[in-house]
C-alpha cells in the first residue's frame, strides 16, 4: 500500500520538489504517503466498510454470510487496510468455529486454551 499510496500521489501531485513537498497538502505536512493519498481524496477511508460490517454482524443470521461479505469487501472494494477490519470484526466472523471447536472438545470443556 505504500508505494501504491506513492505512486498516487507521483502521478497527481504537481511538481514536488521533495518528499516532503509530495506529502504536503494544504499547508499540513503528513508522516505518511498514504495520510497524504487520502488527503488528497485520492483513497478512500475504510470507515464505511467497517459499519458496513458493523451492521452486518447485528443482522447477519450467521458467521458464513459476515465472512462471504467481508471476501467480497476484499476482493471488490479494496480496503486500504483489511487487516483492521478483520481485526474489529473477527472475533463474530469465526464464533461459529468457536461452538464447533467447544462441543468437539472433551466432556465439554469450557476453555479452548488452558489457563
Amino acid at each position: 500500500m505504500r508505494l501504491f499510496s506513492l505512486q498516487l500521489l507521483l502521478l497527481n501531485v504537481r511538481g514536488p520538489v521533495s518528499f516532503e513537498a509530495l506529502k504536503t497538502f494544504n499547508s499540513v505536512v503528513y508522516q505518511t504517503c498514504k495520510a497524504a493519498a487520502l488527503a488528497h481524496g485520492l483513497l478512500e477511508s475504510d470507515d464505511k466498510w467497517d459499519r458496513c460490517l458493523t451492521e452486518a454482524s447485528i443482522h447477519a443470521p450467521s458467521a458464513t454470510s459476515l465472512r462471504e461479505l467481508f471476501v467480497y469487501i476484499l476482493t471488490n472494494c479494496s480496503p486500504s487496510e483489511p487487516h483492521r477490519l478483520w481485526n474489529n470484526h473477527r472475533e463474530r466472523m469465526s464464533d461459529d468455529y468457536f461452538f464447533e471447536m467447544h462441543y468437539q472438545l472433551p466432556n465439554n470443556e469450557t476453555e479452548l486454551v488452558p489457563s
